[in-house]
């Protein structure tokens, strides 16, 4: 019941001083608001806010295929979502086993696997068969990252900042993409990013592609964003106690291949003779300075994009 009696707005004098300028602070202290989920399912984008869900549509109805984006914020940390008897497509059931910071279970699991992350059974490659018999992990990795729609980057209408999951088989590709930014001399949080599906691969994997710089008043609503250090930490899981993650884990394949590799066993050490006493030997000439090292992201690409593709139209 919102609604409330009519009242003059004059407060006594004598209770205004008692209060000072925490008002009606009380009333709404240990509250979070909530904030908008962006999903990838089925290949489309979809957006949940306040438990209605939809998909993102052009003009005509038909899916996007990409969103342009302000990545706002990305969490340091590597998350991890288990289901024990496995995700069910459209499933709104929380994971059985989640860490947001990829070092120890969320205290709200409601079955946690291992004391830590690093020591658990479902974190290692071979804990999960794909259907394509290849090696996976039982416990999928993403990456949280605050975005906000870059059409409308304050978006009070969902809270501001709302959480995109990045898949572990777009990770390597958004890594690259945030080196070529820096090599422009650009944090990421200062361009517009399209985000769109990869169609050569089987799986959801996502492009990544920068289309413009922000203005300054764009910047001014990512700053806001950047200083409200409590919804950045609702999103992206990083306060004190974030909520559960109700969200499809990576898809099947959606591991880097190299993370499929048979780990490489060790080879027993070999018997080492003692060596008989040698002469002193003389002193080494001076080594020759090694050749410095490429930058960051040399060599690396993108959905097979050379730097000025990755940068898009960026006059820089």
């Amino acid at each position: 019941m919102s609604n409330i009696v009519p009242i003059n707005s004059k407060v006594p004098s004598v209770l205004s001083a008692a209060l000072g300028d925490e008002l009606n602070d009380d009333l709404s202290a240990g509250i979070k608001g909530s904030f908008g989920i962006i999903s990838i399912r089925g290949g489309t984008w979809k957006i949940k806010y306040g438990g209605d869900e939809e998909p993102v549509l052009n003009e005509d109805g038909d899916p996007k295929p990409g969103l342009e984006v302000v990545l706002v914020k990305a969490s340091p940390n590597i998350s991890k979502i288990f289901y024990e008897d496995g995700y069910s497509e459209g499933s709104d059931s929380a994971p059985s086993c989640f860490s947001n910071d990829g070092i120890t279970p969320d205290p709200e699991s409601e079955a946690k696997q291992a004391i830590s992350c690093a020591a658990c059974p479902q974190n290692v490659w071979g804990s999960r068969i794909t259907d394509n018999n290849k090696k996976a992990k039982a416990c999928a990795d993403s990456r949280r990252v605050a975005v906000a729609p870059a059409d409308d980057i304050a978006n009070e209408v969902m809270g501001g900042p709302m959480l995109l999951r990045i898949p572990a088989a777009s990770l390597k590709d958004m890594s690259t993409f945030g080196k070529a930014v820096a090599a422009k001399g650009l944090p990421y949080c200062a361009i517009v990013t399209r985000l769109s599906f990869d169609p050569e691969a089987a799986y959801p994997k996502l492009r990544y592609k920068a289309v413009r710089a922000l203005n300054e008043e764009e910047g001014a609503a990512v700053a806001a964003h950047l200083t409200n250090t409590d919804v950045l930490n609702s999103v992206l899981g990083t306060g004190a106690s974030a909520p559960a993650p109700v969200t499809e884990p990576a898809a099947e394949e959606s591991s880097v291949d190299a993370e499929f590799e048979e780990p490489i066993e060790a080879k027993p050490k070999a018997t080492v003779k003692k060596a008989s006493p040698k002469k002193k030997a003389a002193p080494k000439k001076a080594a020759k300075p090694k050749p410095a090292a490429e930058p960051a992201g040399e060599g690396e690409s993108v959905d097979a994009d050379d730097l000025d593709d990755i940068l898009g139209e960026l006059d820089l």
